[in-house]
This record gives structure tokens, sequence and C-alpha cells, in this order.
């Protein structure tokens, strides 16, 4: 058997193997850890994805009487922070990712690596965050948070709560 046509991609996988088999299963857990703050959460996941929200009596109520809704549900828009950094930073990941398989190569402790591979990414999203390029507001939502308030603009927690955790094996 011939290998004429045959053409193999490895896409750095042999290049990397030592440092592949060095993480030994190690990963990076990259976003929002509620920890406690589980409603915080759910906010960040309904601005990651989009939402439809069931009001309560009392926020309906409220809404009605001011004369901003009619209806029984909230739209929140997709803003995606993290998807989109990643999607739109994919170049600048594999390089830190080929670093990383370098360093971990040249014998840096996986763990090390991994941290400082999973601070550069979460850097990236904060300034994501930072730049406001989302949905605009609902003029009621800009009207509460302040006139000059961009979108997923809060006191802090949000950017706070950007992190990771490298799980070893």
């Amino acid at each position: 058997m011939s290998d004429e046509g045959v053409k193999i991609i490895d896409h750095n996988y042999l290049r990397y193997r030592k440092a592949l088999k060095a993480l030994n299963g190690s990963y990076i857990r990259f976003g929002f850890f509620a920890g406690s703050n589980v409603g915080f959460a759910k906010i960040m996941h309904s601005n990651e994805f989009g939402d439809v929200r069931k009001m309560s009596r009392k926020q309906r109520g409220y809404l009605k009487r001011i004369g901003v809704v009619s209806g029984d549900s909230i739209i929140i828009p997709e803003r995606s922070f993290v998807r989109s950094t990643f999607d739109e930073g994919i170049d600048r990941i594999q390089k830190l990712c080929i670093k990383t398989f370098q360093g971990i190569e040249e014998g840096r402790e996986k763990t090390a690596a991994l941290k400082e591979l999973g601070k550069s990414c979460a850097d990236m999203v904060r300034k994501k965050l930072d730049s406001g390029d989302f949905l605009p507001n609902d003029p009621f939502t800009r009207e509460q948070k302040g006139m000059n308030k961009k979108p997923l603009e809060d006191r802090g927690a949000l950017m706070d709560g950007i992190d990771h955790v490298v799980v070893t094996n």
C-alpha cells in the first residue's frame, strides 16, 4: 500500500505531545463562579445567552403603572462577553496556548503555566466588558442606571467575578 495521496495534518498535536502528556488531563475552568451569589450568576447567564423572563406580579404592576410595559415578560437580548471574547480572540488564545505548551516542555510547572493562561483569558474578557460594545440597554434601563451607563456596566462585581480555576490530576 502506498502513502501517495495521504496528507497528515496534526494541528501541532505531535509537536506538543510532551506538554499534553505532562498536563495529564489537567484543564482550566473559566467563567463566572457564583459562589453564594446565585442571583448574580443568573443575571450574567441571561446576558451571555439572552433570556425571556416572566415578570413577578409586583414588577408587572410597577412597570404598567409607569407606562413602560404592557406584557408579562422581559426580554433580555444576548450580550455575549465570554463566548464572543473567545471567538474574536481565537488567534491570540492559540498563541497563548502554544506559549503555555512550550513552557511546560521546557520544564515549567503545569499548574503555574495554566494559571497564567487562565489569567490572560480572564483579562481578555474584562477588556471586552470594559469596551461596552453590546446591544444598547432599553431606554427604561438607561433611565434607571443613569444615561451614561453602558450595557453590562456594574459596580465592579462582574469584572471581579470573571475568574478561572486550574483543575489538576
